[in-house]
């Protein structure tokens, strides 16, 4: 037994929500009540911690967010609080200076939408090219993750590494100038020609790297209070070395994982395989799958109606076909499984919000989600 007093104990619960103290046994509140009554039943091998006025309260669920990326991108160049892309420049001319040769540098959270605008400033479809990053960095290859997390920059050495089989692959979302040469900015999908080429090959390393993004976002979850986390698109490489270290113990967050594989044939079978009962513990829980209907306004990849003011003709992107997102549902419903879709755009909204009403025909048990849902018709309200 584990008995808390001495503080404010805040329960979140109308009928009693401050407790004088409270017993926590096998990992589970127990009781909550007054400390003179319970203070009779502690036992020589009780714990038992004195508050000394301070307050205890539940920690918070973390609702929506990426375990391993944010682990990983807190060992990158942080650019989320830069206001120009001179100054993103310079940041990552600085981090070159302190990087051998040859090795990567990736950057994380910058956002073009944040900036003070430059009236000289060289901009196409509203981005920045890479002309400057390339001129502070003509030894290491380069990426810097948007903040949306929906597109990147990349530098000329890092775009030199791109096969020349892949060069014309999903040419709709490589931002290409008037003279049809790269910018630098690749949007969703087209991510991976890039990140493809910056991936460790041995998989014994790659492991190794998630054990060492999970400890540092294990960290920053204890920081800020965070007990319990949702994870949005776990890729089944992250999921299997998450159910090694919680079979290990080495779990100390529990995750509700969301798994999501890009190949929507794979993301069919993982809602077969991996939601048996190895997969469900303390600490780690696999009951939901993530599909993207479409892109992050940030980076004019959220599917809209009408096109974008500031570029005509540009609607943003559909991500899954309408056909596939009924794949997905009817797999879910078999497997008993909670579909959550990203769709930000009104579009993709309309989509995803026929495909559920057609899927689940009445049902409410399963919880499916929309993330985001950030622009909607009236009529689809």
């Amino acid at each position: 037994m584990h008995y808390f007093h001495n503080g404010t104990i805040l329960t979140m619960d109308e009928q009693q929500p401050i407790v004088e103290a409270l017993v926590i046994h096998d990992d589970r509140i127990k009781e909550l009540g007054r400390w003179e009554d319970m203070r009779k039943l502690v036992r020589p091998e009780d714990k038992v911690t004195d508050l000394q006025g301070r307050t205890l309260m539940p920690a918070f669920i973390e609702g929506h967010a990426h375990f391993v990326r944010t682990g990983k991108t807190a060992a990158m160049l942080d650019l989320s609080k830069t206001q120009s892309w001179e100054e993103v420049v310079a940041k990552v001319a600085d981090r070159v200076s302190q990087t051998a040769e040859g090795v990567w540098v990736i950057g994380y959270g910058w956002h073009q939408e944040k900036w003070k605008p430059k009236k000289d400033s060289k901009l196409v479809s509203g981005y920045p090219v890479h002309d400057q990053l390339t001129a502070v960095s003509p030894d290491n290859p380069v990426y810097l993750i948007h903040a949306s997390i929906h597109s990147l920059m990349a530098n000329q050495q890092a775009m030199n590494l791109i096969p020349p089989e892949q060069q014309n692959k999903f040419e709709q979302e490589v931002i290409r100038d008037e003279q049809g040469m790269m910018t630098g900015m690749f949007e969703e999908e087209a991510q991976s020609l890039i990140l493809d080429q910056a991936q460790i090959q041995d998989p014994k390393q790659r492991a190794l790297q998630i054990r060492q993004a999970v400890a540092l976002v294990t960290k920053q979850c204890m920081k800020y209070g965070i007990s319990s986390f949702h994870d949005m698109a776990c890729t089944e490489e992250e999921l299997l070395v998450l159910q090694e270290m919680d079979k290990q113990g080495q779990l100390k967050i529990r995750l509700n994982i969301v798994l999501w594989d890009p190949d929507i044939d794979r993301l069919l079978q993982l809602c077969e395989e991996y939601t048996g009962a190895d997969y469900q513990s303390d600490f780690l829980r696999v009951k939901s799958v993530k599909a993207f209907a479409d892109g992050a306004l940030g980076s004019r990849g959220a599917w809209l109606w009408d096109a974008y003011a500031d570029e005509p003709g540009h609607h943003g992107q559909q991500i899954i076909s309408r056909e596939d997102l009924k794949r997905l549902a009817d797999s879910c419903l078999e497997n008993k499984l909670q579909l959550i879709t990203h769709a930000i755009g009104d579009a993709a909204n309309t989509m995803v919000l026929e495909v559920y009403e057609e899927a689940l025909a009445g049902r409410k048990d399963l919880r499916w989600r929309i993330e985001h849902a950030q622009n909607l018709r009236p009529e689809d309200v």
